[in-house]
């Protein structure tokens, strides 16, 4: 079985033919809700029929064969995973676990204890203080291979004031 990665979390539902309001947890919203893709709910393969209205992070998504309230009322606030896409260029958030962070000046600060997704930002926490993942703003560099995390001056100044 491939590794899967939570990708949503059921909010409630959305009217009355089957549709589920869902706090998205992935930036590759394409690939993961396409029609027909496959997701797991509760350890139960389903398919999406339909992603619609997508805005700040939540959408509704519609279930293939599910077309009443009354078949999903029990997924709510559950989590929705998927299987990890197999794609190089993508880091995952839980991944960034144990890595270490450096300064500018090399220094290295702490290792990522964890991490929150606030759906528009995600941070990184190290050492009980949160670090935004923005790219070229507070870090510049994530190396997957040396499992390190290189802060900007600006990731710096973030990481000395939180």
């Amino acid at each position: 079985m491939e590794e899967i990665k939570k990708i949503a979390h059921i909010i409630k539902t959305h009217g009355l033919s089957g549709e589920l309001t869902i706090f998205l947890l992935t930036d590759h919203i394409d690939l993961r809700f396409k029609k027909g893709a496959k997701i797991i709910i509760d350890n139960q393969e389903y398919k999406v029929k339909r992603l619609s209205d997508i805005k700040d992070n939540k959408a509704n998504l519609l279930l293939e064969g599910y077309n009443h309230i009354s078949q999903v009322e029990n997924l709510v606030k559950k989590d929705i995973y998927a299987d990890k896409l197999n794609d190089e260029s993508i880091v995952y958030l839980d991944d960034l676990i144990g890595f270490d962070v450096v300064l500018p000046s090399l220094e290295v600060v702490g290792k990522v204890e964890s991490y929150q997704n606030f759906g528009v930002n995600k941070y990184i926490i190290v050492n009980s203080k949160y670090i935004p993942l923005i790219e070229k703003v507070f870090y510049s560099l994530i190396d997957v291979e040396a499992k390190k995390i290189y802060l900007t001056k600006q990731g710096e100044d973030c990481y000395y004031n939180a």
